[in-house]
């Protein structure tokens, strides 16, 4: 998750989930949510109807599960 949040700020900065990259960053590699909740659940979802997000989301895919050596 902090990787595709960290590319949609690449393509797009001014979006509604950059504000919470901080948080990301802090909880990453646990099972902590501090920091995100109801508002990020939120946000994910008008994040999900842009369509740089979509972009962003097929790119970490590819990168993920085909762009691997």
């Amino acid at each position: 998750m902090l990787d595709l949040v960290r590319h949609y700020i690449a393509l797009k900065p001014s979006n509604v989930l950059a504000k919470y990259l901080p948080a990301l960053v802090s909880v990453n590699n646990s099972a902590s949510h501090t920091g995100l909740g109801t508002p990020f659940v939120n946000d994910w979802a008008t994040a999900a109807a842009d369509p740089v997000f979509q972009q962003a989301q097929n790119d970490e895919r590819d990168r993920v599960y085909f762009d691997r050596r």
